[in-house]
């Protein structure tokens, strides 16, 4: 498993009202977060009522890609971007 974290904060002032300025986070703002996560050699039994099945030697991944190799796999990322509502 590899992660990261990143922060893109703007800050500015507001300084129309110099007797008064204000403090903002400007709305380019970004949270960003990666994960990419592989487990190979899964075996489990799983079973749904009567229904059951063996899992072995499966692999679970998250991340980019769908037709590359396991390894070769980028991290999937996720963003949250801070705007501005009215």
């Amino acid at each position: 498993m590899a992660a990261s974290a990143s922060l893109n904060l703007v800050f500015g002032f507001d300084l129309s009202d110099t007797a008064n300025p204000r403090g903002y986070l400007h709305d380019t703002s970004t949270i960003t977060a990666t994960a990419k996560v592989v487990k190979q050699s899964l075996s489990f039994p799983a079973a749904v009522g009567a229904l059951g099945i063996q899992i072995t030697n499966g692999v679970a991944t998250l991340g980019t890609g769908s037709n590359q190799c396991i390894a070769r796999r980028g991290a999937q990322a996720f963003t949250y971007s801070i705007k501005e509502t009215h």
